[in-house]
Order: structure tokens, then C-alpha cells, then sequence
């Protein structure tokens, strides 16, 4: 018997998976969420104090685009709804996200986000849509109304793993199906909830059924419920390869970066090197927010991908490296337009290492 999860479900909380070990706050709200003319379940909320790379008190809003040309437009214009609508529910009087000090993750999403009524809705947050693609199975027309609506645009591998990506969708929903056998939960990371040991029980009997709408707190539940599978041995080389995955900006828009060759401490490590030397040699701050490091990148589209990539080293010759940072190899996933975009200009690349440490790196195309 199968497991009758869409794809974009299965993509969405890959996605948050991907943004939550990075190290931002991302969660699903457990209720629907207010705007100013309606009520909206989203697939899951990205939100930080500072959400570098992208603007102070940020609230992202991912949502998949699959499917055919009906199925991405009516997809786009809900997000972009939503995000219209729920933009338009914030107050006049300047209120920013509460300070996050002295909280998990976890308690400072539910704060805002979570219970039967919460401050989400009355905040001044800017809320961002991102449409999530695999590869680059969208329409030119459906990209072109997306980008006029201010939507970015993330574009996912096709390939994790070195597996298609379409063979651990199926994979996920056998774990998931095989997880549940005679009314008992056999995922070891969820022994201890024991007060939602029904809840889940019966959110896996209720997936296995055609055309169920599941819920805001089933929704919440099902991230719970994969973010454990994934650490079971069967998925474990996909957690482990999204762990290696990074949510960047090219010149302010969002990018996926995978991290292939240096463990994340030496990354952290190295970056805060850099920085300690470029603070040395430039003690003028005007001056020293403008020194970047430079990445050489060469563009692959191999193995009759549809999505490029460019694989990224650092560039000895454009700024000192630092030695912890000599081994980095990144492959960056875009566009065709978004290589042509980096081809005519000196495109940034930032993103967030860790929580307060974040790299920036001028890119340059080998020709």
C-alpha cells in the first residue's frame, strides 16, 4: 500500500530540513495563519532576528512549483497572495520580532508562530515568497510573473546523492509507510513523544489514504515525523547530503550552494580567520566592508542535467586565503538567465556560516 504524499510536499520539508541545519528558525505553524483578508496554510516559515542573507526581521514563505502550466500558475498566484495578504496585516506601529536570547529554536518559532492565537500575525516582519523548483521544470512565462511579483526563485538539484531525486521521494515514502506496522511506530527518534505517539500513529494511517487534507498541525507533525526518519540508516546519506547544502544570495537573491570538500567546523573556522586578518589589515570600516574574498567558478551542466551548476574555489590571487579555506569546493545551482547575469557583472556571493558569522566572495567565471 502505498504513502499519497505529493511531490512538492516531500520538496517543501526537504527544503526546511535544508534551512533548519543550516542553522536558521524554520518550523510549521500549528494553526492556520491571519492576514488582513483571510486565513492561510503555509507549507513551513523561515524566521530570524537576522536573517542573513536576507533582509532584518524577514519572515521567508517557500512554497514547490510543480506540475503542469495550469497546476505552476495556480501554485505562484497563491503565494503570491498570501504573501500580498498577509504584508497587508501589519500594524501601523513599528513592531519587530521579540529578542531571541534565552530561547531554543523550537520555543522562539512556537512563540510567534504557534497555539491557538500568537503575535505572528502583528508583527513587522517582511514576509518573502520563494518559489521553490526542481531543476529548472518551469514555465518561462510562469518565472517571468513570479520575478514581477517581487517571488524569488530557488532552484533545487535534481540529483541527491547521487540519486535521482525522484528515487528518494520513493524511498522516503516506503520508510514512511513501513514505519507504522500493526498500530506500532518503529522510528526510534520518536520513542520519546510519547504524548504524540497517537497523533503520529494516526497522521501515518491517514497518509496512506487517497485525497487527504491534512491539517496545520498534521502539517507540523509530518516534518517531526521525517526529520527523525531521516536519521534512520536507510536515509541517512540524504540527511547527510542535505546537511552539506547552504542557502546563499547572488546579489540579493536566494541560491543553493552544496559544500563539498571541508567538514562545517573547518568552514567555520576559516571564515573567522579571514575576517580577523582583513580586520588587521584594514582598520578603516568603510574600507574594510568593501574587501571580499574571490571565487573562480566553471560552469557544468554534466550528465545531461537541466539545471547548471558552477563549481566554486577560492582564488588565491584576488585575496589572501586563509588556510582553512584553501580546500573549500562549492557548486552553486542556477539558471541559465542567473549564469548570464554573473557573466556580465561582478556578481556577490553571501551566505550564512553560522549564526553571526557570515562569508561574502566576488564571483568570476573561468572563460
Amino acid at each position: 500500500m502505498p504513502v499519497y504524499l505529493k511531490d512538492e510536499q516531500l520538496l517543501e520539508l526537504f527544503l526546511a530540513v535544508i534551512f533548519r541545519e543550516a542553522g536558521y528558525t524554520t518550523g510549521i505553524p500549528r494553526r492556520h495563519i491571519e492576514g488582513r483578508c483571510g486565513i492561510h496554510q503555509v507549507p513551513f516559515l523561515v524566521i530570524e532576528k537576522s536573517l542573513v542573507p536576507f533582509n532584518y526581521d524577514t519572515v521567508l514563505m517557500p512554497k514547490c512549483v510543480t506540475g503542469d502550466y495550469d497546476n505552476q500558475w495556480q501554485q505562484v498566484m497563491w503565494l503570491s497572495g498570501a504573501v500580498s495578504d498577509l504584508q497587508q496585516a501589519r500594524p501601523k506601529v513599528f513592531n519587530p520580532l521579540p529578542d531571541v536570547r534565552g530561547q531554543s529554536a523550537g520555543e522562539y518559532f512556537h512563540r510567534i508562530y504557534g497555539g491557538t492565537k500568537a503575535d505572528g500575525e502583528f508583527l513587522s516582519v517582511e514576509y518573502k515568497g520563494i518559489v521553490l523548483v526542481s531543476g529548472t521544470s518551469i514555465s518561462a512565462k510562469v518565472k517571468q510573473y513570479a520575478h514581477g511579483q517581487g517571488l524569488a526563485i530557488i532552484y533545487m538539484p535534481d540529483v541527491f546523492a547521487e540519486k535521482p531525486i525522484d528515487v528518494w521521494l520513493n524511498i522516503t515514502r516506503k520508510q514512511l509507510y513501513s514505519s507504522l506496522e500493526n498500530s506500532t511506530l518503529k522510528i526510534k527518534g520518536l520513542l520519546h513523544h510519547t504524548r504524540k505517539m497517537s497523533d503520529y500513529r494516526h497522521l501515518l494511517k491517514k497518509i496512506r489514504r487517497q485525497n487527504q487534507q491534512l491539517s496545520p498541525e498534521e502539517h507540523h507533525d509530518l516534518l517531526t515525523i521525517l526529520y527523525a526518519l531521516l536519521k534512520e540508516e536507510q536515509l541517512r546519506p540524504l540527511l547527510n547530503y542535505l546537511r552539506k547544502l547552504v542557502i546563499g544570495t547572488i546579489d540579493a537573491q536566494p541560491v543553493l550552494l552544496e559544500i563539498n570538500s571541508i567538514p562545517k567546523t573547518q568552514l567555520i573556522i576559516g571564515a573567522a580567520d579571514y575576517y580577523i586578518d582583513a580586520a588587521k589589515r584594514y582598520k578603516n570600516r568603510n574600507l574594510l566592508l568593501t574587501k571580499r574574498l574571490g571565487f573562480r567558478g566553471e560552469v557544468n551542466r554534466a550528465n545531461g542535467r537541466a539545471l547548471y551548476h558552477i563549481n566554486l574555489y577560492p582564488d588565491e590571487n584576488y585575496y589572501p586565503v586563509p588556510e582553512g579555506l584553501k580546500d573549500l569546493r562549492m557548486a552553486l545551482f542556477l539558471s541559465g538567465e542567473q549564469i548570464d547575469y554573473i557573466r556580465e557583472n561582478r556578481a556577490c556571493l553571501k551566505f550564512m556560516v553560522k549564526d553571526g558569522l557570515n562569508l561574502a566572495a566576488d564571483i568570476f567565471l573561468v572563460k
